[in-house]
């Protein structure tokens, strides 16, 4: 969850999307809502994630961003230099 501030939420899979944004977000006090949105430190929190933090597991990840486009060039930047790892936007 992001917009000028960012926090590390729990993954989400098919079997357990259904109210998932009710449950972690919403109803999560401690998550910053509704300020401005800057997805490159995000964007790169999940770079070091999946491809220091759990570098072992090599399973593909599809991150998938809500968001109106604010921070284009910074945003495409981050996206090219990890076209190479295993994350998808």
């Amino acid at each position: 969850m992001y917009d000028n501030e960012f926090s590390r939420m729990e993954s989400v899979t098919e079997r357990d999307f259904g109210d998932y944004v009710k449950r972690h977000i919403l109803n999560n006090r401690s998550i910053h809502k509704f300020g401005f949105n800057n997805e490159p430190p995000v964007m790169e929190d999940v770079i070091r994630k999946y491809t220091k933090e759990e570098k072992k597991d090599i399973t593909p990840v599809f991150i998938i961003f809500i968001n109106d486009g604010g921070v284009v060039r910074a945003t495409k930047k981050v996206i090219k230099n990890a076209a190479v790892q295993p994350i998808f936007w």
